[in-house]
């Protein structure tokens, strides 16, 4: 874990970009105008990588802009009407903030009204992790006084009663579990737990689009396991998911991937949670707006059932029917989803290999070429066949025919099969 030093942070190459300091001399004038806040302080600390940079101040919006132009800063208004100006500086982006306090709260949104006291900006924030205030020289201010010390032992909390503010906005209560997922270990933080628990029912006021985010972000952690259990005993899993989750085969899946060494394919995950049947694939794209490479992992996860003795067959190289089958999946699927076919397999339990050896199939898939077919449509209308539904058909034979030969026959072999 980084130090600090002297009350500064230690080694914050970050805080020392040309295009930060320009910021920072737009608009500071007594030295404390102006203060990164968050989440960069936040993984800083924790040894984390700092991605974004935010920014709060105690100039209003109009401010904000104005200054900013004078320094010739380009601004984007992205939230405005809650205080946040998006400033861009030689395509670097930064967030500024003015110190508000919310005023007025549906569970959802929140009516803020503008002030100049970081102690009451602080106080509205979600975590004490994230109530956290940097200056220019790399000064660390701790406002309430407990986010220093919630760092040091990697606790998450809330900033005064847990209820009352997810009451003030239902998504905090996803949030409490991403970031439980990313910077804690249990034992989790027993009051908020206790609050989002009591507070289920509030998930249900929040789009598709910010249960899916929060969600994946969890899912995308390196070691989830803790968290979804925590959710899962706590009957929030099964809420967000429309379905009763695949806790066990999920947790075998994890295990893969870490002993595999990978970042975690979080739709994959997804999908060996939340899919029993292929009526999941439309209900889950649906519940969640998936993309279409999303919705494919949910596609592979029915895929990995329904063809799971097909598979099975295919690890074994010593038998023909292996062969083919092998060479099939990797022409027609590719490495990736080949490979993420094998995964599902061996966590969904469909498989008889143990761990290590699942993990030498994987990487043999993972180097293997794939070999271009060598005919084409072409080559066989060249052959007398008619322009139309005939030359696919024979293609498809031929590429079967071309599989059982382990990639090995030429061109001239294949035409050679087309009847007269």
């Amino acid at each position: 874990m980084t130090k600090i030093i002297e009350n500064k942070l230690a080694d914050a190459k970050w805080l020392e970009t040309k295009e930060l300091k320009k910021l920072f001399e737009t608009f500071l004038v007594k030295g404390d105008e102006l203060k990164v806040v968050g989440g960069a302080p936040r993984n800083h600390l924790l040894g984390k990588p700092v991605e974004d940079v935010d920014l709060a101040t105690i100039f209003t919006p109009d401010e904000i802009v104005s200054k900013a132009k004078l320094a010739g800063i380009k601004t984007i208004p992205t939230g405005i009407e809650h205080g946040t100006v998006t400033v861009l500086i030689n395509d670097t982006t930064f967030e500024i903030t003015t110190l508000r306090a919310d005023v007025k709260t549906d569970g959802r949104h929140a009516t803020v009204e503008f002030g100049t006291s970081w102690l009451e900006d602080a106080k509205r924030r979600d975590f004490t992790i994230n109530a956290l205030y940097v200056l220019a020289d790399g000064t660390v201010e701790d406002p309430l006084g407990t986010g220093l010390a919630d760092i040091k032992t990697q606790t998450v909390r809330f900033i005064g009663n847990a209820e009352n503010r997810i009451r003030e906005d239902n998504l905090r209560s996803l949030r409490y579990y991403r970031f439980a997922s990313h910077y804690t270990k249990p034992p989790f933080d027993p009051q908020a737990i206790s609050a989002t628990i009591k507070l289920k029912e509030g998930l249900r006021s929040l789009s598709a689009e910010r249960i899916k985010s929060e969600l994946f972000k969890i899912l995308s952690a390196p070691e989830p396991v803790e968290v979804v259990t925590e959710l899962y005993q706590n009957g929030l899993l099964a809420a967000l998911l429309g379905t009763a989750p695949n806790i066990r085969d999920f947790f075998k899946l994890v295990e893969l991937e870490k002993k595999l060494n990978e970042n975690a394919d979080t739709s994959l995950r997804l999908a060996i949670l939340t899919t029993w049947h292929v009526g999941d694939v439309e209900r889950l794209t649906k519940r969640f707006k998936l993309s279409k490479t999303e919705t494919k992992k949910i596609e592979l996860k029915v895929k990995a059932d329904l063809e799971k003795n097909s598979l099975v067959t295919s690890l074994d190289l010593t038998k023909s029917e292996g062969r083919f089958l092998y060479n099939k999946y990797l022409f027609i699927l590719g490495k990736a989803d080949y490979s993420s076919l094998i995964k599902l397999l061996y966590a969904l339990g469909h498989c008889s290999l143990n761990l290590d050896a699942v993990i030498e199939k994987i990487k043999s898939i993972e180097a293997d070429e794939v070999k271009e077919l060598p005919v084409k449509g072409a080559d066989i209308i060249k052959k007398g066949v008619p322009p139309g539904p005939e030359v696919g058909k024979i293609l498809e034979h031929l590429t079967m025919e071309w599989l059982k030969s382990d990639g090995e026959a030429s061109s001239e072999e294949l035409l050679a099969l087309i009847k007269s």
